[in-house]
């Protein structure tokens, strides 16, 4: 219970030490805004799933109303993308800035579990 009460510190320090220096004032739902929201709602994932595994009890139901809000909030990034922009360029992003990652971190992955397989990273390479 100590060491997760020293990470939520830490987590907490470092979340509200990205405030310091912003120049821009945010705007409500824009693209910063909703940065930030995201941002907040995958370190309440992380904080849950290290909270579970350090033995804190009731914790997890957090990181599902983490991963729901950063879905929204990505969901709604999408929408406005597709309003602004349409569907130009829209897999040329997530090819090179989601699948690209993706494919490079999974082959290292294997590769330094030592579970490296054809097989494996083509099923992994196909999601």
């Amino acid at each position: 219970m100590k060491y997760f009460a020293i990470l939520t510190i830490l987590i907490f320090g470092f979340y509200l030490l990205g405030f310091v220096k912003r120049p821009e004032k945010f705007q409500w739902m824009d693209r910063n805004y909703t940065t930030v929201i995201k941002g907040f709602a995958i370190l309440t994932v992380v904080w849950a799933h290290c909270g579970a595994r350090l033995g804190v009890g009731g914790i997890q139901f957090i990181a599902g109303i983490g991963v729901a809000l950063f879905l929204i909030c990505s969901g709604y990034g999408l929408e406005i993308s597709y309003e602004k922009n349409g569907l130009k360029g829209f897999w040329k992003k997530r090819l090179l800035g989601v699948c690209l990652p993706f494919w490079v971190v999974e082959f290292i992955g294997l590769l330094a579990s030592g579970t490296f397989s054809v097989k494996t990273y083509l099923l992994d390479f196909c999601f």
